[in-house]
């Protein structure tokens, strides 16, 4: 008799296994398809910026190679935007999405580089770096401004570098403005 409990025991014990690893594969499945859904919002949201980022077209754009040429970015940028985070005067291909709280552009040379440099830049105007562990990207605050936080992107395309700066108004200034 003790034999038959011990056998149920071992069957219940497997039992419970199994159910464990369907809950656990559940969850997975879930945490997966979140992940998935997740990942297209943002995908949609990237979108929407690179779409109202595109280069608008005046008459000093036509037959240009270099977008930047026209300057038309200068009215979508937000204001203080090149005296507390970065001059665009030298910059090519720029390009203003988001209301202004996105800009990119493009420079030659590795991402490493780029950031590198600036980094530099940002610290010159009082930004501090946050330490990401990456060399290609990371986060600035700075105490004081109508922009206090910022995040600093740069992708390898080739032999150039896209360099995409997110930069909000700092909330504590909002009210100001």
């Amino acid at each position: 008799m003790s034999g038959k409990k011990h056998g149920n025991a071992g069957i219940l014990r497997r039992r419970a296994i199994k159910a464990l690893a369907v809950v656990v594969a559940g969850a997975v499945v879930c945490c997966g398809i979140d992940g998935v859904l997740a990942a297209s919002r943002h995908l949609d949201d990237m979108q929407e910026v690179f779409a109202t980022a595109a280069p608008q077209p005046d008459s000093t754009q036509e037959g240009a190679e270099n977008s930047t040429d026209s300057r038309g970015y200068e009215g979508r940028l937000l204001e203080g935007f090149q005296e507390e985070v970065v001059s665009l005067g030298s910059r090519s291909s720029v390009r203003v999405g988001a209301e202004g709280s996105v800009v990119g552009f493009v420079e030659q040379g590795l991402a490493t580089e780029a950031f590198s440099a600036l980094a530099g830049d940002l610290q010159e105007r009082s930004w501090r770096a946050v330490d990401s562990g990456r060399s290609d990207c990371g986060s600035f605050v700075k105490d004081e401004g109508a922009f206090t936080w910022l995040f600093v992107n740069c992708v390898q395309v080739g032999e150039e570098t896209s360099i995409v700066i997110y930069c909000p108004v700092s909330t504590q200034n909002e009210g100001s403005r």
